[in-house]
Protein backbone atom coordinates (compact mmCIF):
# COMPACT_ATOMS: atom_id res chain seq x y z
CA UNK A 1 0.00 0.00 0.00
CA UNK A 2 0.89 3.76 -0.74
CA UNK A 3 0.36 6.53 0.67
CA UNK A 4 -0.86 9.81 -0.42
CA UNK A 5 -2.93 13.45 0.52
CA UNK A 6 -6.03 14.73 0.05
CA UNK A 7 -5.53 16.97 -3.32
CA UNK A 8 -2.51 15.36 -3.90
CA UNK A 9 -1.51 14.61 -8.01
CA UNK A 10 -0.20 11.14 -7.52
CA UNK A 11 1.19 9.01 -10.12
CA UNK A 12 1.54 5.36 -9.01
CA UNK A 13 4.09 2.92 -10.90
CA UNK A 14 4.21 -1.16 -11.52
CA UNK A 15 6.81 -3.02 -12.84
CA UNK A 16 5.92 -6.35 -14.61
CA UNK A 17 8.60 -8.81 -13.87
CA UNK A 18 9.90 -11.82 -16.21
CA UNK A 19 12.33 -13.52 -14.41
CA UNK A 20 14.76 -11.71 -13.16
CA UNK A 21 14.27 -8.73 -15.44
CA UNK A 22 11.13 -6.57 -16.41
CA UNK A 23 9.33 -7.27 -18.90
CA UNK A 24 6.55 -5.31 -21.45
CA UNK A 25 2.89 -7.28 -21.95
CA UNK A 26 1.26 -7.59 -24.73
CA UNK A 27 1.25 -4.59 -27.24
CA UNK A 28 3.25 -2.54 -24.88
CA UNK A 29 -0.46 -2.19 -23.20
CA UNK A 30 -0.87 -2.64 -19.18
CA UNK A 31 -4.65 -1.70 -17.90
CA UNK A 32 -5.55 -0.16 -14.62
CA UNK A 33 -8.47 -0.71 -13.04
CA UNK A 34 -9.26 1.50 -9.50
CA UNK A 35 -12.06 0.74 -7.23
CA UNK A 36 -13.42 3.02 -4.68
CA UNK A 37 -14.67 2.15 -1.34
CA UNK A 38 -18.47 1.99 -2.78
CA UNK A 39 -16.99 -0.80 -5.38
CA UNK A 40 -17.07 2.17 -8.22
CA UNK A 41 -14.76 1.11 -10.94
CA UNK A 42 -12.90 3.37 -13.48
CA UNK A 43 -10.09 1.98 -16.41
CA UNK A 44 -7.17 3.15 -17.75
CA UNK A 45 -4.28 2.86 -19.75
CA UNK A 46 -1.01 2.81 -18.05
CA UNK A 47 1.68 4.84 -19.92
CA UNK A 48 4.83 3.06 -20.25
CA UNK A 49 7.56 4.56 -18.73
CA UNK A 50 10.64 2.15 -20.24
CA UNK A 51 10.74 -1.44 -20.25
CA UNK A 52 8.34 -3.51 -18.38
CA UNK A 53 7.20 -0.12 -16.54
CA UNK A 54 3.89 1.99 -16.59
CA UNK A 55 2.71 4.63 -14.66
CA UNK A 56 -0.63 6.47 -14.39
CA UNK A 57 -2.28 9.75 -12.54
CA UNK A 58 -4.75 8.37 -9.38
CA UNK A 59 -7.87 10.23 -8.94
CA UNK A 60 -7.96 13.18 -6.27
CA UNK A 61 -10.39 12.96 -3.32
CA UNK A 62 -11.79 15.28 -0.81
CA UNK A 63 -11.46 13.36 1.71
CA UNK A 64 -9.70 10.65 3.33
CA UNK A 65 -10.05 7.36 1.21
CA UNK A 66 -8.71 3.94 0.06
CA UNK A 67 -8.47 2.86 -3.55
CA UNK A 68 -8.06 -0.68 -5.10
CA UNK A 69 -5.59 -0.73 -7.87
CA UNK A 70 -5.78 -3.67 -10.15
CA UNK A 71 -2.82 -3.44 -12.83
CA UNK A 72 -3.18 -5.68 -15.65
CA UNK A 73 -1.47 -7.19 -18.86
CA UNK A 74 -0.57 -10.17 -21.05
CA UNK A 75 2.22 -11.80 -21.98
CA UNK A 76 2.01 -14.38 -24.88
CA UNK A 77 -1.63 -14.51 -24.42
CA UNK A 78 -1.77 -15.19 -20.38
CA UNK A 79 -2.60 -12.46 -17.96
CA UNK A 80 -0.55 -11.36 -15.60
CA UNK A 81 -2.10 -8.92 -12.38
CA UNK A 82 -0.65 -7.07 -9.83
CA UNK A 83 -2.32 -5.44 -7.31
CA UNK A 84 -2.09 -2.63 -4.38
CA UNK A 85 -4.06 0.18 -2.74
CA UNK A 86 -3.64 3.61 -2.08
CA UNK A 87 -4.47 5.76 0.85
CA UNK A 88 -5.43 8.97 1.31
CA UNK A 89 -5.03 11.18 4.00
CA UNK A 90 -6.10 14.10 5.20
CA UNK A 91 -1.91 15.04 6.06
CA UNK A 92 1.26 13.89 6.83
CA UNK A 93 3.43 13.80 9.49
CA UNK A 94 5.88 15.41 7.33
CA UNK A 95 6.78 16.25 4.34
CA UNK A 96 9.79 14.63 2.33
CA UNK A 97 11.85 17.67 1.93
CA UNK A 98 11.99 18.26 6.05
CA UNK A 99 12.65 14.81 6.17
CA UNK A 100 16.19 14.99 3.51
CA UNK A 101 17.01 18.49 5.42
CA UNK A 102 17.74 16.47 8.87
CA UNK A 103 21.37 15.44 7.46
CA UNK A 104 23.20 16.00 5.01
CA UNK A 105 23.77 12.83 3.78
CA UNK A 106 20.18 12.29 2.51
CA UNK A 107 21.09 14.86 -0.54
CA UNK A 108 22.42 11.51 -1.68
CA UNK A 109 19.54 10.88 -3.81
CA UNK A 110 21.29 7.87 -5.43
CA UNK A 111 21.42 6.38 -1.83
CA UNK A 112 18.33 7.74 -0.37
CA UNK A 113 16.15 7.43 -3.08
CA UNK A 114 12.32 9.44 -2.61
CA UNK A 115 10.49 5.99 -2.17
CA UNK A 116 12.69 4.48 0.47
CA UNK A 117 11.90 7.97 2.26
CA UNK A 118 8.20 7.40 1.39
CA UNK A 119 8.50 3.94 2.86
CA UNK A 120 10.06 5.54 6.24
CA UNK A 121 7.78 8.32 6.22
CA UNK A 122 4.45 5.40 6.42
CA UNK A 123 6.42 3.25 8.77
CA UNK A 124 6.91 5.97 10.84
CA UNK A 125 2.67 7.56 10.67
CA UNK A 126 1.90 3.85 11.28
CA UNK A 127 4.54 3.36 14.36
CA UNK A 128 3.46 6.63 16.10
CA UNK A 129 0.10 5.64 15.91
CA UNK A 130 0.46 2.68 17.49
CA UNK A 131 2.16 3.79 20.14
CA UNK A 132 0.21 6.67 21.20
CA UNK A 133 -2.82 5.05 20.27
CA UNK A 134 -3.94 7.64 18.19
CA UNK A 135 -3.57 9.30 14.81
CA UNK A 136 -2.33 12.95 14.08
CA UNK A 137 -3.18 12.83 10.48
CA UNK A 138 -7.38 12.48 9.74
CA UNK A 139 -7.23 8.98 8.20
CA UNK A 140 -10.24 6.39 6.73
CA UNK A 141 -11.30 3.75 8.58
CA UNK A 142 -14.28 0.47 7.72
CA UNK A 143 -15.38 -1.05 10.44
CA UNK A 144 -17.38 -4.19 11.01
CA UNK A 145 -18.02 -4.90 14.47
CA UNK A 146 -20.86 -6.71 16.94
CA UNK A 147 -22.69 -4.83 19.31
CA UNK A 148 -22.17 -5.03 23.22
CA UNK A 149 -23.93 -5.43 26.15
CA UNK A 150 -24.79 -1.50 26.00
CA UNK A 151 -26.59 -2.06 22.52
CA UNK A 152 -26.94 2.30 21.81
CA UNK A 153 -22.70 2.50 22.27
CA UNK A 154 -20.19 1.07 20.79
CA UNK A 155 -16.24 1.67 21.43
CA UNK A 156 -14.04 1.63 18.36
CA UNK A 157 -10.17 1.43 18.50
CA UNK A 158 -9.64 4.51 16.12
CA UNK A 159 -9.31 7.68 17.95
CA UNK A 160 -9.79 10.61 17.77
CA UNK A 161 -13.31 10.07 15.84
CA UNK A 162 -13.39 13.14 13.89
CA UNK A 163 -16.80 12.52 11.61
CA UNK A 164 -19.28 9.23 10.97
CA UNK A 165 -19.30 8.94 6.56
CA UNK A 166 -21.95 5.96 6.35
CA UNK A 167 -23.48 3.07 8.94
CA UNK A 168 -25.26 0.48 8.84
CA UNK A 169 -27.00 -1.88 10.98
CA UNK A 170 -27.70 -5.47 10.21
CA UNK A 171 -27.56 -4.41 6.64
CA UNK A 172 -30.09 -1.13 6.93
CA UNK A 173 -28.22 2.45 6.14
CA UNK A 174 -28.52 4.45 9.42
CA UNK A 175 -28.92 8.21 9.32
CA UNK A 176 -25.06 9.28 10.23
CA UNK A 177 -27.29 12.32 11.66
CA UNK A 178 -28.66 10.21 14.54
CA UNK A 179 -25.35 8.92 15.40
CA UNK A 180 -23.29 11.09 17.79
CA UNK A 181 -19.57 10.22 17.84
CA UNK A 182 -16.77 11.94 20.64
CA UNK A 183 -12.80 12.07 20.22
CA UNK A 184 -12.29 9.14 22.65
CA UNK A 185 -13.96 6.44 20.33
CA UNK A 186 -16.97 5.90 21.53
CA UNK A 187 -20.35 6.00 19.20
CA UNK A 188 -23.50 6.45 20.31
CA UNK A 189 -26.64 5.24 17.68
CA UNK A 190 -30.05 5.61 19.67
CA UNK A 191 -31.51 3.45 17.95
CA UNK A 192 -29.64 1.07 18.83
CA UNK A 193 -26.64 -0.84 17.30
CA UNK A 194 -26.96 -5.09 16.56
CA UNK A 195 -25.56 -7.73 19.14
CA UNK A 196 -25.55 -9.68 15.63
CA UNK A 197 -22.05 -11.37 14.67
CA UNK A 198 -20.33 -8.32 13.07
CA UNK A 199 -24.05 -7.00 12.37
CA UNK A 200 -22.34 -3.22 11.93
CA UNK A 201 -20.62 -1.73 9.74
CA UNK A 202 -19.33 2.16 10.33
CA UNK A 203 -17.02 4.00 8.08
CA UNK A 204 -15.41 6.99 9.17
CA UNK A 205 -12.55 9.26 9.13
CA UNK A 206 -10.48 9.84 12.45
CA UNK A 207 -7.25 11.71 13.44
CA UNK A 208 -5.83 14.90 14.72
CA UNK A 209 -6.56 17.78 12.86
CA UNK A 210 -3.48 19.00 13.31
CA UNK A 211 0.38 18.07 14.25
CA UNK A 212 2.00 19.55 17.55
CA UNK A 213 5.66 20.88 16.73
CA UNK A 214 6.79 18.56 18.97
CA UNK A 215 5.18 15.52 17.65
CA UNK A 216 6.48 16.52 14.08
CA UNK A 217 9.99 17.10 15.41
CA UNK A 218 9.93 13.58 17.25
CA UNK A 219 8.18 11.76 14.00
CA UNK A 220 11.43 13.56 12.31
CA UNK A 221 14.21 12.31 14.18
CA UNK A 222 12.42 8.36 14.41
CA UNK A 223 12.47 8.56 10.85
CA UNK A 224 15.71 10.07 10.86
CA UNK A 225 17.49 7.46 13.01
CA UNK A 226 15.22 4.56 10.93
CA UNK A 227 17.45 5.93 7.68
CA UNK A 228 20.50 6.24 9.31
CA UNK A 229 20.09 2.25 11.02
CA UNK A 230 20.38 0.94 7.41
CA UNK A 231 24.07 1.97 7.97
CA UNK A 232 24.88 1.72 11.06
CA UNK A 233 27.92 -0.26 12.03
CA UNK A 234 26.05 -1.50 15.82
CA UNK A 235 24.88 -4.99 15.55
CA UNK A 236 21.01 -5.28 15.34
CA UNK A 237 21.17 -7.70 17.92
CA UNK A 238 23.05 -5.70 20.39
CA UNK A 239 22.03 -3.92 23.36
CA UNK A 240 24.92 -2.50 24.74
CA UNK A 241 28.79 -1.62 23.48
CA UNK A 242 32.60 -1.04 24.76
CA UNK A 243 34.27 1.79 23.27
CA UNK A 244 38.19 1.11 22.36
CA UNK A 245 39.18 3.89 25.09
CA UNK A 246 37.21 2.43 27.57
CA UNK A 247 33.90 1.85 29.12
CA UNK A 248 30.80 0.24 28.74
CA UNK A 249 27.31 1.72 27.08
CA UNK A 250 24.02 0.17 27.61
CA UNK A 251 22.01 0.99 23.86
CA UNK A 252 18.04 2.17 24.45
CA UNK A 253 16.43 -0.85 22.89
CA UNK A 254 12.71 -0.79 21.78
CA UNK A 255 10.60 -2.95 23.64
CA UNK A 256 13.18 -3.15 27.17
CA UNK A 257 13.21 -1.03 29.90
CA UNK A 258 10.15 1.01 29.04
CA UNK A 259 11.73 2.35 25.26
CA UNK A 260 9.19 1.83 22.38
CA UNK A 261 11.34 3.66 19.76
CA UNK A 262 14.71 3.24 21.21
CA UNK A 263 14.97 7.05 20.98
CA UNK A 264 14.42 8.89 24.33
CA UNK A 265 13.90 11.73 23.11
CA UNK A 266 11.15 10.40 20.81
CA UNK A 267 9.96 8.26 23.62
CA UNK A 268 8.84 11.26 26.12
CA UNK A 269 7.40 13.00 22.88
CA UNK A 270 4.77 10.26 22.19
CA UNK A 271 4.64 8.57 26.00
CA UNK A 272 3.14 12.40 26.82
CA UNK A 273 0.78 12.55 23.98
CA UNK A 274 -0.72 8.75 24.28
CA UNK A 275 -4.55 7.84 25.06
CA UNK A 276 -4.94 5.58 27.79
CA UNK A 277 -8.20 4.66 28.12
CA UNK A 278 -10.37 2.20 29.56
CA UNK A 279 -13.05 -0.12 27.89
CA UNK A 280 -16.34 -1.02 28.86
Amino acid sequence: MIRTAVGAVTTHQVTFWGDEDPVDPDGNTATLTITDVDGAASTSTGIRASTGVYTALLPTSVDPTIYRLRWSGTFTGIEQVITDAVEVTGARLFTLADLRATDSAFGDRDRYPTALLETVRRETEDEAERIMSRSFIPRYREIVTTGGQITQLLWLDCLPVQRILSATVDGTPVDVQTIAADALGYVANYSGWSTEFLGNTIRLVYGETDVPSDVRRAALIRARTRLLDFNSGIPDRATSFSAVEGGTYSLATPGRAGFETGVPEVDAVYKRHSYTIGIF
